[in-house]
């Protein structure tokens, strides 16, 4: 389950953000999914270069 402290920033206080989640949360079926992520892989992986460089070198 994901962790609960990354949302309180979101709604502004810890009691709300339980609740939402709560609610979000009382009938679903939550899947835990490990290994690599295609959408996101760890920063060894990735094959662009990062996001500084593209830019410099679009500038020139």
């Amino acid at each position: 389950m994901p962790s609960r402290l990354k949302w309180p920033p979101l709604f502004g206080d810890a009691l709300l953000a339980s609740a939402a989640m709560d609610r979000l949360l009382h009938h679903a079926h939550v899947l835990t999914i490990e290994g690599d992520s295609y959408r996101n892989p760890p920063l060894a992986k990735r094959t662009r270069a990062p996001r500084a460089a593209q830019v410099e070198t679009a500038a020139r």
